[in-house]
């Protein structure tokens, strides 16, 4: 293969990932660039590119950076980890397409009036990570956490398909309203973002009740499950330790309040 460097300018053009992400991934030793020229400037090889390619493949698929990091380290060579790839994609686009039934039905229902049963509102969506997500809870904070997750399986039970709309669109309008306040350069505890996790909290407690310890804890799950992870940092790469701070600000100034 030509081995011809390309300037991180090059990089960013032809591959349309940001200089910011590509200083970034150096920084975590995710993507090293072959070398450094004059001024500093990254220079990546033929094999930092399909390095950039396999980690690409793997953000489509939702993984976080942690996860990628230990797959690229761990593979045998690049044509196994494509092979690889190849199967995890095959895997998602299965789900995919049934997840993309899921919102096909939705939306008729929308559309004819009628309200669909819960089973059919999450048909598609993945059971194992469910109850990964519950384990993950039970470890954090005990037995206790079950009554609260048996309580959210009853109010999920109950929604409509509208209530599983409006929730699902709250959700979005948060993250994008907080990612822009992020990349404006507003701070965790600043107002307007308190705001809007307040937003975030009123929809948490559609399905459960969380004092602060817990919504602090959900805070962390944000950053430390890579699912979590994976989907905020879609948004903006700081966006899952910003949502956690302002989270952890807003069970400080108003949750423990409450409690005290």
């Amino acid at each position: 293969m030509d081995d011809e460097l390309l300037s991180i300018h090059e990089v960013v053009k032809v591959s349309g990932v940001t200089s910011r992400t590509l200083r970034h991934y150096d920084a975590i030793g995710l993507l090293k660039p072959a070398s450094v020229g004059q001024g500093g400037i990254r220079l990546y090889s033929q094999a930092d590119l399909l390095r950039l390619q396999q980690i690409l493949l793997l953000r489509e698929l939702d993984l976080g950076l942690p996860q990628i990091q230990q797959v690229l380290d761990g593979q045998r060579d690049e044509l196994t980890a494509l092979r690889e790839h190849r199967v995890r994609i095959r895997d998602a686009a299965a789900r995919l397409e049934e997840l993309q039934r899921t919102v096909e039905s939705t939306i008729a229902a929308l559309e004819e009036g009628r309200n669909m049963s819960a089973a059919e509102i999450f048909a598609g969506f993945d059971p194992s990570r469910q109850a990964a997500y519950e384990s993950e809870l039970l470890e954090r904070f005990g037995a206790g956490v079950l009554e609260h997750i048996d309580a959210s399986w009853a109010r999920i039970a109950e929604m409509s398909t509208d209530d599983a709309a409006a929730i699902s669109q709250g959700y979005a309008d948060v993250e994008v309203a907080v990612t822009q306040l992020l990349r404006g350069g507003a701070s965790p505890g600043d107002e307007i973002v308190q705001e809007l996790i307040a937003l975030h909290y009123a929809i948490v407690c559609k399905f459960w009740t969380p004092d602060a310890q817990a919504y602090a804890g959900l805070a962390e799950l944000y950053v430390t499950h890579p699912d979590f992870k994976a989907r905020y940092d879609a948004h903006d790469e700081s966006l899952a330790e910003f949502l956690r701070d302002a989270m952890v600000v807003y069970a400080t100034r108003n949750l423990a309040v409450a409690e005290s």
